[in-house]
């Protein structure tokens, strides 16, 4: 069994990842790379981007300066899609947590008297999966 993890972006649309680390060797593909933290709240994106080959870890200085801040943090990925469809997911999700964060500075600037919780949406869902899926 391995895991799939629901990535959504600000479309609505959600994106099926698999843990970099459930990989072992990196495919020679071109990927979109998330880095992302588990909460219990959901999934914390620190970093998203997309690269035509996988091995060659465009994303490991982010990944460096992310784990020298945050130490749990883990690198997903989606593999084999169009460089225009991989450009428009990474945006796509870039965008959800930046509105996440936008709402979630708004919420903490409000007076101490006022109420109002704004939550995350949920960003992860865990899906268990055969090894054949």
């Amino acid at each position: 069994m391995r895991k799939r993890i629901e990535v959504p972006g600000l479309s609505g649309q959600t994106y099926d990842y698999a843990r970099l680390a459930d990989a072992g060797t990196l495919p020679s593909q071109a990927a979109v790379v998330v880095v992302a933290e588990f909460r219990r709240n959901g999934l914390r994106i620190h970093h998203v981007s997309q690269t035509d080959y996988l091995p060659r870890k465009d994303w490991g200085p982010a990944l460096d300066r992310i784990q020298a801040e945050t130490r749990h943090v883990e690198v997903l990925y989606r593999l084999n899609i169009a460089h225009a469809v991989r450009e428009a997911e990474a945006e796509d999700i870039r965008r959800l947590q930046q509105k996440s964060r936008t709402e979630a500075a708004t919420c903490s600037r409000r007076p101490a008297t006022s109420r109002k919780v704004v939550r995350a949406p949920s960003s992860a869902n865990l899906i268990e999966t055969s090894a054949e899926a």
